[in-house]
């Protein structure tokens, strides 16, 4: 890689951390939000719903940003370059990355009973 490419790609990823560092911030208080709403004795189904509806349009722009960012940081690279960062890439694995779906088994366990209303 040229020392050109190189800041290139450097411009690229502070532009997309200043660029996405805001909507960061809001879901993770909108993520703490929900959590405290789901762990009190009775839970507000309409504002955890209202919450999660948030959290799923930040997420949907955080990772438009992200696939923004790829685009922009793959026209940086010769078309060699790219082909190169192709094969390494494809023996990851499938679809998944190499992770099965539903594979992971950390988010495993169950909910204690809570009245929901």
């Amino acid at each position: 890689m040229t020392t050109d490419q190189k800041e290139k790609l450097s411009a690229l990823r502070d532009q997309f951390k200043l660029s996405t560092a805001q909507k960061k911030a809001e879901l993770e208080v909108a993520v703490h939000q929900q959590r405290e709403l789901m762990s009190k004795a009775v839970i507000d189904k309409s504002a955890v719903l209202s919450l999660q509806s948030k959290i799923n349009a930040l997420r949907d722009e955080l990772a438009n940003a992200r696939i923004e960012m790829a685009l922009n940081s793959s026209s940086v690279f010769t078309p060699e370059q790219r082909e190169m960062f192709q094969k390494r890439m494809g023996h990851r694995g499938g679809k998944f990355g190499g992770h099965k779906p539903g594979g992971w088994g950390h988010h495993k366990g169950g909910f204690e009973q809570r009245k929901v209303g």
